[in-house]
């Protein structure tokens, strides 16, 4: 089963025109102070988004974000953002067609729970 959790302050009502889901309407900063500090992700994807953010509140984001999912994935049509390991994240793979990169992310910070362990050999 496969579930969604979006967040754009921005552009949630076209999400929601587009999917007919909701999505909500955290921010970069929101992100960095923990208002996903209890949930747990199988994956994280930006796309075309942490470019936007300042060095600071990529850090700051990125790391909390490091200990909620164990993959991050960035589409950007730029270098940036540079994600240093020092932001608990490894780059395992990148990819570059037509303007855009895709960059796969290992979390360095991200701690399976034994109960997460259990559920995934189940």
């Amino acid at each position: 089963k496969c579930n969604f959790t979006a967040t754009d302050p921005y552009t949630f009502k076209a999400y929601a025109q587009r999917t007919g889901m909701e999505a909500e309407k955290y921010s970069f900063k929101d992100i960095a102070n923990g208002c996903y500090s209890e949930k747990r992700f199988d994956l994280v994807i930006s796309s075309f988004a942490l470019h936007l953010a300042s060095k600071s509140m990529l850090w700051a984001m990125l790391s909390q974000l490091s200990e909620l999912a164990p993959f991050l994935v960035v589409l950007t049509p730029h270098k940036r953002p540079d994600i240093p390991t020092s932001m608990g994240w490894e780059l395992v793979e990148e990819v570059y067609q037509e303007r855009i990169r895709c960059r796969l992310y290992r979390s360095l910070a991200f701690v399976v729970t034994e109960g997460e362990e259990e559920e995934r050999k189940a």
